[in-house]
């Protein structure tokens, strides 16, 4: 573990590591280490329970295992999903998403040099990844930064991302397992943060917001993406269920469970007003805000591929799905000099 890259979650002081274990200079709290990543969570909780029993099965074959294998391993056991009926063909489909991890890394990279051009700046001192996931998105911000954070709340997923960085032989990044309303990063050392679609996870997306404004640096930025509510097509994400966002946020989970029994549903869909008042509430200037669409990757759902391949030759279509699709908000904070 990198000197310097983290902090107390608690009091934000410095570090000590001895291998197993990192605790805290200042107030003496300590947290365990696994497979080199740090575990910044509160153990009492049943998520963390039930995740550490995955965590478990992946740390006996993280050395004999293949990156594929071990997503194949952990979608079977349940991991990063809320139901417990996924029929064959789903968990199937899962695999697939969690493996095609290339077309991820290749539309961030494209992203973030659009985004560098218009900021007129090509390489980044730090680096972070709030909510990295499995680690598609570490691997761009890898090729840019000159030290990369990975940040996620799931034990497992930080596994598989460290299998990643390992097959790609990246050795430029550091994960820790926290929540993104407690970073263990110290403040403005960040120049450059991402986040893409974390805040419909959180618990409390506006202390989520004010963290990553604190270990920006002034003037540093970050771009997050989140689903949007009001989308027309395609159906919510995370439940392939039609027009949830449309609904009282009340009738959402009940509505949810009639079409997917056994789905604990608690995702926050956003509107704009509802982005513009987290920026308010962040101090940070929102100075970038878009609808995710981008006709020149097919969709990772095979459902949807057949559409995909017939409107990307049709321009007046392709235009009439960018109005329709708005399936996700990107937006970039900023964080004011002063």
């Amino acid at each position: 573990m990198s000197r310097g890259l983290f902090c107390c979650v608690a009091c934000h002081g410095q570090l000590t590591c001895n291998g197993f274990q990192v605790t805290c200079t200042a107030c003496g709290r300590s947290w365990p280490i696994v497979l080199g990543i740090p575990d910044f969570r509160d153990r009492k909780s049943q998520y963390v329970q039930d995740d550490l029993e995955q965590v478990a099965r992946l740390q006996e074959v993280f050395h004999t295992k293949s990156r594929d294998e071990l997503v194949t391993i952990a979608v079977k056991m349940g991991s990063f999903y809320h139901d417990d009926r996924a029929t064959d063909k789903l968990q199937a489909q899962r695999v697939h998403n969690r493996q095609a991890w290339q077309q991820r890394a290749q539309v961030m990279s494209e992203r973030l040099v659009q985004l560098r051009s218009a900021w007129g700046r090509d390489h980044f001192g730090v680096g972070a990844d709030i909510g990295c996931g499995s680690g598609p998105n570490l691997v761009s911000l890898a090729m840019i930064c000159d030290q990369v954070v990975g940040i996620d709340a799931s034990l497992s997923e930080l596994i598989l991302a460290k299998k990643l960085l390992n097959q790609e032989r990246i050795n430029n990044v550091e994960l820790a397992c926290a929540y993104a309303e407690a970073l263990p990063i110290p403040s403005q050392t960040v120049d450059l943060a991402i986040s893409m679609y974390v805040l419909e996870h959180v618990t409390s997306p506006a202390q989520s917001l004010v963290e990553a404004n604190r270990v920006l640096k002034p003037g540093a930025k970050l771009y997050f993406a989140v689903p949007y509510r009001y989308a027309l097509i395609p159906p919510e994400p995370h439940t392939h269920v039609w027009w949830v966002g449309w609904l009282p946020r009340r009738w959402q989970v009940p509505y949810v469970r009639f079409f997917k029994p056994g789905f604990e549903y608690n995702i926050h869909l956003f509107s704009f007003g509802e982005i513009a008042n987290l920026a308010l509430q962040t101090n940070a200037h929102l100075c970038f805000v878009s609808f995710g669409f981008d006709p020149r990757y097919p969709p990772l759902d095979e459902r949807y591929q057949r559409i995909w391949r017939i409107l990307r030759h049709n321009l007046l279509l392709l235009k009439l799905a960018g109005l329709l699709a708005r399936k996700s908000i990107h937006a970039v904070l900023t964080r004011p000099m002063t």
